[in-house]
């Protein structure tokens, strides 16, 4: 028995000889459910926002919820929602809002030195901030349908570009770019 996220990490001649199966990720209210008797079993000081965001960045995957609330712990004692991005490096959600609106509101040179001091100082990953970043832009009423669709796009192209390797700071020139593009269409 294999037990793993990712099916590609295990060579081709072993996964010829398994059978596959594919869960879905658990209710929040089963992992809600675990988190609290799991800490209380371990008496572990685990507060409503650190439960949440645990949950939030497990996407329902209980081994990774365990292992979130075991790296915390042991890393800062106590599991708040501040601890918990603190331990896995992911963006609060204050984080993200703080950079849409930097990147909607501000000319270019001051978008681009503001998040890299924030990226900077929090030790935020340009990939985490495109990642939490797009579903802030899908919410943002004020921008035009094609203006979503063109931002997407250019978040999609810079991912891509940083997974082969391309530097953080060229793409994230090129993030604030695309936002400078459909900041003037904004009412």
């Amino acid at each position: 028995c294999l037990i793993c996220n990712y099916v590609s990490k295990i060579s081709m001649a072993l996964q010829s000889r398994c059978t596959r199966f594919r869960f879905a990720p658990l209710k929040e209210s089963k992992i809600a459910a675990m988190l609290v008797r799991v800490a209380a079993a371990e008496k572990v000081s685990l507060d409503e926002s650190g439960r949440k965001a645990i949950m939030r960045l497990s996407n329902g995957d209980m081994r990774s919820c365990l292992n979130i609330l075991q790296s915390t712990v042991m890393a800062y004692g106590e599991v708040t929602e501040n601890t918990v991005h603190l331990c896995t490096g992911k963006p609060l959600r204050r984080d993200i809002s703080q950079i849409a609106n930097v990147l909607l509101n501000m000319d270019f040179q001051t978008a681009y030195s503001t998040i890299k001091e924030l990226q900077t100082e929090k030790g935020i990953a340009l990939s985490d901030i495109l990642h939490d970043l797009h579903l802030t832009f899908i919410n943002v009423k004020e921008i035009k349908l094609e203006n979503k669709s063109y931002l997407l796009q250019q978040m999609a192209d810079i991912e891509h570009r940083l997974s082969i390797g391309t530097g953080e700071d060229l793409q994230l020139g090129a993030l604030v770019g695309a936002c400078q593009i459909i900041r003037d269409s904004i009412s």
